[in-house]
């Protein structure tokens, strides 16, 4: 059942916001799931603070800041 709604998650994701697959290849994380419910389509992203971003990727994953600016970066570009 999991599988199937990762499945139905990628499916949504690659209509609706595209590039987010190329950022983060794995749905079912923390960080991921955090994100899609703060921010649930790119304009959402386009239009929040930066630091926001960055401080609740940085939160969510702990793998330091450097990873949430370069996931946040390649988020937003």
């Amino acid at each position: 059942m999991r599988s199937d709604q990762i499945k139905k998650l990628k499916t949504t994701l690659k209509v609706i916001f595209p590039g987010f697959l190329k950022v983060f290849s794995t749905l079912n994380t923390k960080t991921v799931l955090a994100i899609l419910e703060k921010y649930p389509s790119p304009d959402d992203i386009l239009n929040e603070d930066n630091n926001e971003i960055i401080n609740l990727i940085l939160e969510k994953s702990k793998k330091g800041k450097k990873f949430a600016i370069d996931k946040y970066t390649k988020l937003y570009f």
